[in-house]
């Protein structure tokens, strides 16, 4: 898991040159869920991640994360978080 983790937050740093143009304070919310949602998919297609954390919220198969079959766990102690 923590392999996971430390591998996301690298691909993320890589990856943080090439967006240093962009000024996200001047994007509307439309705009920002839409390169959430590309970020996430590039930093799948670039490597093979077999776990990774996501923070509570909806998500929508092949919008979010892209579709396919998923073992979801929950990691909180907390046993009401679904």
């Amino acid at each position: 898991m923590k392999k996971s983790i430390l591998l996301i937050l690298c691909l993320t740093f890589v990856t943080m040159p090439s967006l240093a143009s962009v000024d996200i304070n001047t994007l509307s919310d439309e705009e920002l869920l839409l390169l959430h949602a590309q970020v996430r998919q590039a930093l799948y297609d670039r490597s093979n991640i077999e776990s990774i954390e996501m923070p509570p919220g909806t998500y929508e198969a092949g919008k979010d994360f892209p579709a396919g079959s998923y073992t979801i766990k929950n990691l909180s102690e907390d046993d009401d978080i679904f």
